[in-house]
This record gives structure tokens, sequence and C-alpha cells, in this order.
């Protein structure tokens, strides 16, 4: 029988290969990529790592690029997932397209479910 978490990691697969889709951009003004990567930036250096953004500084150039490409990694895969999701609900959800489709309030919409879905994603991705 499968967990919550194993269907959850499914989910996280299923997203990260719709990634690539682009329905959202041109039916929208909306570039979800830019929204992925500012939550995805938010959630991974503000959150996760940001005792260790406090002391970057005092690492070693080494240790720099290692972290760097750590938190890029995790970025990515982050924004891929998010993206993915996006591209998804907007395909398979009415009411997710008419929200995305709304003048006024159609950026706001997606950077908050997206930083609802990368809270969700970052408990089952370590």
């Amino acid at each position: 029988m499968e967990t919550v978490k194993d269907l959850k990691l499914k989910e996280i697969e299923r997203c990260k290969q719709a990634k690539d889709l682009e329905n959202i951009e041109r039916e929208t003004p909306l570039v979800p990529y830019l929204i992925a990567h500012d939550v995805s930036y938010d959630l991974i250096v503000g959150k996760k790592y940001s005792e260790e953004v406090k002391r970057y500084n005092a690492l070693s150039e080494t240790e720099k690029v290692e972290f760097d490409k750590k938190v890029d990694s995790e970025i990515d895969e982050l924004l891929f997932y998010l993206k993915g999701r996006a591209e998804l609900l907007y395909i398979n959800n009415k009411k997710f397209k008419k929200d995305l489709n709304k003048e006024n309030t159609c950026r706001e919409s997606l950077k908050m479910f997206m930083a609802h879905w990368g809270q969700s994603y970052m408990k089952y991705v370590k």
C-alpha cells in the first residue's frame, strides 16, 4: 500500500515532467517560470538555508561554489515542479484557469498558489 509520501512524490515527478508546457504563457500575460523562480528562491534561500546564507561570507571559495551549486540545483527542482503543477492545473481546472485570466490579480493569485505548493513540496522533499 502506498503511503501519502509515496503519492506526493509521484505527483511531484508528474508535475516536473509537465514543466515544458506553455499554455499559461500563450493565453495570459503571465510568465510562470519567473514567478516560480521568485517563489523557489524565497523558499530555498530565504527559509531552508537562511542560517547558511548568514555565514556565506565566512566560507572559503570552494565552499561557496559547492553551496551555490547545491542551492541552484534545489531552486531548479522546485521551480520545475511549480511551473509544471501550474500548467497541469491550468489545463485541467476551470476555476484555476479563470483565476489566472483575471486582469488585476492573476500574478498575485499564481504566486500565492505557488507559495502554497512550494511549502507542501518542502515537507516531502528534503
